[in-house]
């Protein structure tokens, strides 16, 4: 038995009799049925066992053995009484009945004994017949309960199994759902790395979008500039024309000097020139006789020389010539006046012509640390021009 024990009185029960069972929760164990009927029953069991013997007793046919057996009765009362019977009155002599008439009566209280013992048998059957019908009663209760209790327990079992199914059930879904957690986890931190990567990607974006504004506004300012240019370059387009016509007319004159030289024209001339743009260069020449023709002094009174081209923004070129051939020591120095809007090295070349030959000047390169070049050259009747070192 179970260490809780509970009892259930059966709802179908009339009795009280009925009500004494007592069930065990969630168990097959049951308590025997209440068993005082047994006690009516060894009683009648009892009774039924003397009346066997008693018939059992009347039914033996030795009668000379009874018949002894009383005789010897009384015989050994007389000897109780009296020794050899002397001493027995009359009175005592009247009351000594006759054995039949003993067994007689002892037949006729045995008879009523049986009789009642038939009745009580009777009684008994009667009641035992009513016992096994409430005992029938009772097994049928006790079985239909059995099959109540046998269909809960299979109801219990099959609930268990449920919730044993539902268990495993449970505990794959709890399976999936952490699982499912984990992956939601880690699907959480990648994207949390996505939003950190696209804040670090909007970050550069913005940055990008500002640079992008700058370089607008440069590209603004840029094509201002360009327009700026464009109008410059139209400007040195009529420069380039008008440089071009000048240099028509220098070639025409060259031609002339070249004519007078067969004529016997002495002359010197001194070109330079520049295809850099924006770039101012200019020339001074500094004569044997101390005269330094520039852009500010063209001219010297007296003096032959002179300046006579002049580019203030290049490309371009800047020719001084003197109509006459003086023997002696020329200096000329080129400089780097103004780069305006453009940082490139200006690159500048030139010549020297004489009525005796020509004589090239290799290309310089002038910038912003080296803005100024010199060149010192010999003119002689009869050779031309030589560069000094």
């Amino acid at each position: 038995m179970g260490d809780i024990e509970k009892k259930a009185a059966c709802p179908k029960c009339e009795s009280d009799d009925d009500r004494n069972f007592i069930f065990l929760d969630e168990s097959d164990e049951e308590v025997p049925v209440d068993e005082r009927w047994l006690l009516s029953y060894s009683d009648l069991m009892t009774l039924l066992f003397g009346f066997f013997v008693i018939l059992y007793a009347l039914s033996l046919e030795e009668s000379h053995k009874f018949d002894s057996m009383v005789k010897s009765i009384g015989i050994g009362d007389k000897q109780k009484a009296g020794g050899n019977g002397k001493d027995i009155n009359a009175k005592e002599q009247e009351d000594i009945k006759d054995p039949s008439l003993v067994l007689e009566e002892k037949v006729s209280e045995l008879t009523v004994a049986l009789e009642t013992a038939k009745f009580e048998s009777q009684n008994a059957k009667e009641q035992l017949s009513q016992i096994e019908k409430r005992y029938q009663l009772q097994m049928d209760k006790i079985k239909e309960q059995e099959r109540q209790i046998q269909e809960l327990i299979a109801k219990t079992e099959i609930r268990d199994q449920k919730k044993r199914e539902q268990k495993a059930k449970l505990q794959k879904v709890s399976g999936n759902v952490d699982k499912m957690t984990r992956q939601l986890e880690s699907e959480i931190l990648s994207k949390k790395k996505i939003v950190a990567e696209n804040q670090k990607f909007v970050q550069k974006n913005k940055q990008v979008v500002a640079e992008n504004r700058q370089i607008l506004q440069k590209n603004r300012q840029i094509v201002a500039q360009n327009q700026k240019i464009s109008q410059q370059l139209q400007a040195m387009t009529d420069q380039n024309q008008d440089l071009q016509r000048r240099l028509a007319e220098a070639e025409e004159q060259v031609k002339k000097n070249k004519n007078a030289n067969a004529s016997k024209v002495s002359y010197v001339s001194v070109m330079i020139y520049w295809t850099t743009r924006d770039h101012d260069i200019d020339l001074s020449i500094k004569t044997p006789q101390g005269h330094t023709f520039n852009f500010k002094k063209r001219t010297h009174k007296g003096a032959k020389g002179k300046f006579v081209l002049d580019t203030r923004r290049g490309p371009g070129a800047e020719i001084w010539r003197q109509e006459e051939l003086v023997p002696g020591i020329y200096e000329m120095k080129i400089s780097l006046y103004s780069q305006y809007d453009n940082p490139a090295p200006a690159i500048v070349g030139g010549n020297i012509s004489t009525s005796e030959g020509l004589l090239e000047v290799k290309k310089l390169s002038l910038t912003k640390q080296n803005r100024q070049k010199i060149i010192r050259f010999r003119v002689k009747e009869g050779e031309g021009a030589k560069l000094l070192p």
